[in-house]
């Protein structure tokens, strides 16, 4: 049986936390793109259709969210404080049309399907 093999590995998928988003290139965020694709059966895919609107950033704070990034894990990757993270999560769910929904960008994201 052939392995099947992901444009990213797993162990540089789980070392991506360690790292700060200047150190990121665009195809960094392919191929990290391409793996969710893969690994959340399309999740991509799905979120660029059904929110078509988002910046290339929100998406990308999308894939950190999917991988349960915590707030913590995304003030270090960003460089910014924990409060600005929030506030960065306050305007995601803005832009996701869920302002008036009790669920959170975090909780949507996780259970995006």
């Amino acid at each position: 049986k052939k392995k099947e093999t992901y444009p990213i590995s797993l162990d540089n998928y789980m070392k991506i936390q360690h790292n700060k988003i200047g150190e990121w290139t665009e195809e960094d965020w392919i191929e990290l793109e391409c793996f969710m694709n893969r690994y959340h059966r399309g999740f991509m895919k799905r979120l660029r259709k059904k929110h078509p609107s988002l910046k290339e950033n929100d998406y990308q704070v999308c894939m950190l969210l999917k991988m349960r990034w915590a707030n913590l894990a995304l003030a270090q990757f960003y460089s910014i404080s924990t409060s600005s993270v929030k506030q960065k999560l306050s305007r995601l769910k803005n832009k996701l049309s869920i302002a008036d929904s009790e669920i959170s960008a975090r909780e949507y994201i996780e259970s995006f399907s």
